[in-house]
C-alpha cells in the first residue's frame, strides 16, 4: 500500500500531434491533473481532470490557470488535513474551503485570492453535479450569467489588506491576535501591555514610549477599558532620537475579556520605576526608548513565528513562512486595530477618528454611531477570545 505522504496531485500538459483536414501537423495540448508517487516518480491521470472540460474550448494557458488553482487545494484536502477532520472527500464542507482560502490569502494579493475563490467555487459545483458531497448541495449556489456564486464563500472569506514584500504587513489572522499577545506575556512581559494598547487602541510606538502612569484614566477600574492621554512627554531628554507623538489626543483602549485588567495588574507590580512615572521602562529603570521597544517587539515576533512552525496544523506552518518573508514590525498592532475598526465602521471618518488620524479631524462633529462601533468591535474581539478559550478547554 502506498504511503499517503508519498503522493501528491500535480498539473501536467500532454502534447499530441494530429493531422488537420489539410494534412498538416497540428499540436494539441491536453492539460491534465495527475496523482504522482514522489518516491518512484510514477504518475497517472486522475478523474478530476474532467473538471477542466468546462474550459476545453479555451486556450492552454486558461486551462492551466484553473488546474493550478485547484491542485494545491486538492493537496490540502487530501494530504494536509488529518483523517479526523476529513475522512473522505464526500465529507468536504464549504467551511474547509473557506479556511483554506483565508490562510492562502495571507500570502497572496486580493485579486489573486478572488480568482482562486471562483475556481474553487466551480470545483465544489462540479463535485455537487457528480453527487460526491454530503454537506454541499445545489442550494448553496446561485448563477449569474456564466458565473457560479457560493454566498458562503463570499461571507466567510477575509480578503488580505496587503500582501507585498516591499510594503510592511499591516494585519495578521484574527484568530492569532491573542496568541501574539500571549507570546509577549511569556517572552517580553515588559511590553505585553504596550502590544495590547497597540492592537486594541491603535497606538504608535512613539506614543507608547511617551505614556506615563498619569496618562491613564480607568473606566470601571479597567474592566470597561481605558482612556489614554497621548501627548509628547519627552521622557528621555538624554537621547537624540526622541519618541514622538504624531497626533496628541485622548485615545480609548478596549477591554476584551479580563485580559486588559490582568495585563495592567502584572505590569504595575513588575515595571514601576522609583518615580512611578514612565509606564514602560527598560532594564535600567529608565523610560523605554523607541529602539528598545522595537528590539523587544522583534523578540516577540521571532518567537511567535517559531511557535507557529512547531504546530501540527500545516496551515499554521505555512503562515509562519509567510510571516517570515514579509516585512513587519511594531506598526502591525495599529494595523490590526484599524482592520478591526474597518470591519464595522460605517464611514471613513469614523475610522480616522478612532485612529486619531491628522486628516479628516475637521469632520469630528459629523461623526455618528461611534458608540455602536464600539459595541461591534468589542463583540468581535470577545468572540475571537472566546473561540480561543473554548478551543483550549
Amino acid at each position: 500500500m502506498t504511503d499517503k505522504s508519498s503522493l501528491k496531485f500535480i498539473v501536467d500538459v500532454i502534447t499530441e500531434i494530429k493531422k488537420d483536414t489539410k494534412g498538416n501537423d497540428k499540436i494539441y495540448d491536453h492539460v491534465v491533473i495527475k496523482i504522482k508517487n514522489i518516491d518512484n516518480s510514477q504518475s497517472r491521470i486522475h478523474p478530476y481532470t474532467e473538471f477542466l472540460d468546462y474550459w476545453s474550448s479555451k486556450s492552454t494557458n486558461t486551462r492551466l490557470k484553473y488546474a493550478n488553482d485547484i491542485v494545491p487545494f486538492l493537496n490540502f484536502i487530501y494530504f494536509d488535513l488529518d483523517e479526523n477532520t476529513l475522512g473522505s472527500i464526500e465529507d468536504l464542507t464549504i467551511e474547509m474551503g473557506v479556511d483554506y482560502l483565508n490562510h492562502l490569502g495571507l500570502g497572496k494579493k486580493k485579486k489573486t485570492i478572488k480568482a482562486i475563490t471562483k475556481s474553487i467555487t466551480r470545483f465544489y459545483y462540479f463535485l455537487v453535479k457528480k453527487k460526491v458531497l454530503k454537506y454541499v448541495t445545489y442550494n448553496d449556489f446561485t448563477k449569474d450569467k456564466n458565473a457560479i456564486i457560493c454566498q458562503a464563500f463570499e461571507v466567510g472569506l477575509r480578503l488580505p489588506i496587503h500582501m507585498s514584500n516591499t510594503t510592511p504587513l499591516h494585519n495578521i489572522d484574527e484568530n492569532l491576535i491573542f496568541e501574539f499577545i500571549y507570546t509577549a506575556m511569556k517572552h517580553t512581559p515588559e511590553i505585553a501591555l504596550g502590544i495590547y494598547f497597540q492592537i486594541f487602541g491603535g497606538l504608535r510606538v512613539g506614543e507608547i514610549c511617551n505614556l506615563t502612569y498619569q496618562s491613564i484614566a480607568y473606566i470601571n477600574e479597567g474592566h470597561g477599558g481605558l482612556i489614554l492621554n497621548v501627548k509628547n512627554n519627552n521622557l528621555r531628554p538624554d537621547l537624540k532620537k526622541k519618541a514622538y507623538v504624531k497626533t496628541p489626543g485622548k485615545q480609548p483602549v478596549y477591554a476584551v475579556g479580563n485580559l486588559l485588567v490582568e495585563l495592567l495588574e502584572i505590569h504595575k507590580k513588575k515595571y514601576t520605576n522609583k518615580e512611578k512615572y514612565a509606564l514602560f521602562i527598560d532594564r535600567q529603570g529608565k523610560a523605554m526608548s523607541v529602539d528598545t521597544y522595537r528590539n523587544r517587539f522583534n523578540i516577540v515576533k521571532r518567537q511567535f513565528i517559531e511557535n507557529l512552525k512547531k504546530q501540527d496544523n500545516p496551515l499554521l506552518i505555512r503562515y509562519a513562512a509567510v510571516l517570515s518573508s514579509e516585512k513587519w514590525s511594531t506598526h502591525i498592532g495599529r494595523g490590526i486595530y484599524s482592520n478591526l475598526i474597518a470591519g464595522h465602521a460605517s464611514n471613513i471618518t469614523e475610522i480616522a477618528v478612532k485612529r486619531r488620524d491628522s486628516s479628516l479631524t475637521s469632520s469630528l462633529t459629523y461623526v455618528i454611531g461611534t458608540k455602536e462601533l464600539d459595541k461591534k468591535l468589542l463583540s468581535t474581539a470577545n468572540r475571537i477570545l472566546g473561540n480561543i478559550v473554548n478551543t483550549n478547554k
